[in-house]
C-alpha cells in the first residue's frame, strides 16, 4: 500500500497516445529512489536523466500489461479525492472500464482457487 501512495502523490500524468494510456512520473534527478521503488513493485519504464530549461528529472512510465495490472490496486485503494476522480475519469477515457472489471473478476477467481487449495491441504493434514 505504501507504494500506493508514494507512487499517487509523485503521478503528474495520467495520459495516453491516443492509442494506449499511460501513467507517468517525473521526480527531480537527485531523488530517484521512490521511482526505483515504483518500477520494482509496479513495473515500467525509467528514462533520463533529462535537461529541460534548467530541470533535471528522470520520468517513470507504467503502460500496456503493467499498466493493467496496477489499475484495480489504484481504483480500490485510491480515497474520495480529486486525484481518483481524474483516474476514473482516465479509466473511462481510454475505455479501461471493461479491462478493470475483467482483472477484478480474475483476482476474484484465482484468490478463490488459492483459499480452496489451502483448505484442501489443510483436510489432507488432518487425514
Amino acid at each position: 500500500m505504501q507504494v500506493l501512495f508514494v507512487a499517487w502523490l509523485q503521478v503528474k500524468a495520467l495520459t495516453g497516445d491516443r492509442k494506449q494510456p499511460v501513467l507517468a512520473i517525473k521526480l527531480h534527478q537527485d531523488d530517484p529512489s521512490p521511482l526505483l521503488l515504483v518500477r520494482e513493485k509496479l513495473g515500467g519504464k525509467i528514462y533520463g536523466p533529462y535537461c529541460h530549461d534548467g530541470r533535471r528529472y528522470y520520468f517513470w512510465r507504467l503502460m500496456g500489461k503493467s499498466l493493467y495490472a496496477s489499475l484495480p490496486l489504484f481504483a480500490d485503494l485510491l480515497p474520495e479525492c480529486r486525484k481518483r476522480d481524474q483516474f476514473m475519469s482516465w479509466i473511462e477515457k481510454y475505455g479501461l472500464t471493461q479491462t478493470l472489471e475483467t482483472i477484478r473478476e480474475l483476482e476474484r477467481v484465482v484468490d478463490a482457487e488459492i483459499n480452496s487449495l489451502a483448505g484442501a491441504e489443510k483436510d489432507e493434514k488432518v487425514r
